[in-house]
């Protein structure tokens, strides 16, 4: 399977999520998928090992701050929309490692643009901020900057920095036609895709080593059944009190940050403003 059939079949899963599910069954369905996909990549890291000191230290240590502000700060505004920004940038770093390319000063100038958009239309539909206009000059401003750079470096746009500047153009287009986007929309987009994009890569990933495979898609089932089965029973009110720090959107938005933190590469970021 190539890696443009799994970006399309995860764009029309995402697509078809939020163009005909209520807002509210968009917001289900990324809370279900996603605790189900934080289990299992926590399953690969501990397989791995990459979860031991100082990580295994910090865990708790983040986890009480972050339910310490869910508790009694109580802004959910204000954590919905860093959870979705820093989704983002989570999201654009995996899509670097998917097309097989590392970081450097050029994939970020050619993300960047998305994160500030995007970053645009979470403040807009959280807080009714018209800051769409701003950023919209701002990403310009950053995409004239990549391509100075890229002049004077001679630097050939890689696969990544192409597929970055098409997501980049259809944000610009859905901008200028003033399509109403609800939060959940914005949100539930992005995490489905990027979930059902990762089940597809790590298939293909191990799909020629039959031991390798059969261990994935037996994890990645027994993940999604036990998930799936925890919410049905919250759902009917069943240990309600303790399936809701797994389920309610104030604990979905904490466990999606300790995950997008605890799976960071710091490769990554030094990398990022190194030209290649």
């Amino acid at each position: 399977m190539s890696i443009a059939t799994q970006k399309g079949i995860s764009l029309a899963v995402a697509l078809a999520a939020v163009l005909f599910l209520k807002p509210e069954d968009v917001l289900t369905l990324f809370i279900v998928l996603g605790q189900a996909h934080f289990f299992g990549s926590y399953i690969y890291q501990i397989a791995g090992g990459k979860l031991r000191s100082p990580y295994a230290l910090l865990y708790p240590i983040v986890l009480s701050a972050l339910l310490g502000y869910v508790f009694f700060v109580k802004d959910f505004d204000l954590l919905v929309a860093v959870t979705a920004i820093q989704f983002l940038v989570h999201f654009l770093q995996d899509e670097v490692r998917i097309l097989a390319h590392k970081h450097s000063l050029f994939t970020t100038l050619s993300g960047l643009p998305i994160v500030i958009i995007y970053s645009g239309f979470i403040v807009d539909a959280i807080y009714g901020f018209a800051v769409l206009p701003y950023t919209l000059l701002t990403a310009g401003v950053v995409i004239s900057l990549y391509i100075a750079l890229s002049y004077r470096h001679k630097h050939t746009p890689s696969s990544a920095d192409l597929y970055f500047h098409i997501i980049t153009g259809i944000l610009f287009l859905i901008a200028f036609m003033h399509f109403s986007i609800r939060v959940e929309e914005l949100i539930g987009f992005l995490i489905i895709f990027h979930y059902i994009n990762w089940y597809l890569y790590l298939f293909e990933k191990f799909r020629h080593t039959k031991s390798s495979l059969r261990t994935y898609i037996r994890r990645m089932v027994l993940v999604n059944v036990l998930v799936i089965g925890a919410f049905s029973l919250y759902r009917s009110g069943f240990a309600e009190p303790i399936l809701q720090f797994l389920f309610l959107p104030a604990y979905f938005y904490v466990g999606t940050l300790l995950h997008t933190l605890f799976t960071v590469r710091f490769s990554d970021y030094r990398n990022s403003i190194k030209r290649p």
